[in-house]
């Protein structure tokens, strides 16, 4: 449904600026409702709110009419709001992600191991990690935007940190 809100913002649809900026607060609203409920992680939904914030971005001297989260400072805090790791706590899980044979990428599952048990604090920090590193990608489409000086260094940071995160999968 989050790829119909999108659609339905796109500058290929012919519709009013008022019907447009309906939209885009509908797809807010979609977003933060999915999350609530617990149909997206926190870092998915952030991706989602990236992803219209880049659409919002080609409207111009217009985003200013949309909700506040669609703005490049906006969704950029958002995002960093929902890491669920720290820079050097990220770096740690790329590190861990390749070394320990009972989870990661590398992880299989064991016949007989009793999945009802839910997810290991070991794969809750893997998947982390995996979030972490869905939605940075999707800064840099509006990090050209960001005006506050303190959230586009944070952003910098982050960004430059990803390769290294990357790296670690490998």
């Amino acid at each position: 449904m989050v790829e119909y809100a999108e659609v339905d913002v796109a500058p290929t649809k012919e519709l009013s600026w008022n019907e447009r900026r309906d939209n885009f607060q509908f797809a807010v609203s979609l977003l933060d409702l999915a999350l609530e409920h617990g149909g997206m992680s926190a870092c998915y939904s952030a991706y989602w709110m990236v992803r219209l914030a880049a659409v919002a971005l080609r409207y111009g001297g217009h985003v200013q009419a949309l909700p506040q989260v669609l703005t490049p400072n906006g969704v950029a805090q958002l995002v960093l709001e929902r890491l669920p790791l720290s820079r050097d706590e990220a770096l740690a899980e790329a590190g861990r992600r390749r070394t320990e044979p009972e989870g990661g990428v590398d992880r299989v599952h064991i016949p007989g191991e009793d999945l009802s048990v839910g997810p290991s604090p070991l794969d809750q920090r893997f998947r982390s990690l995996a979030d972490i590193e869905s939605v940075l990608p999707a800064l840099t489409w509006v990090a050209g935007g960001i005006s506050d000086e303190w959230l586009a260094s944070e952003v910098r940071s982050w960004l430059d940190l990803l390769p290294r995160l990357m790296d670690e999968a490998e």
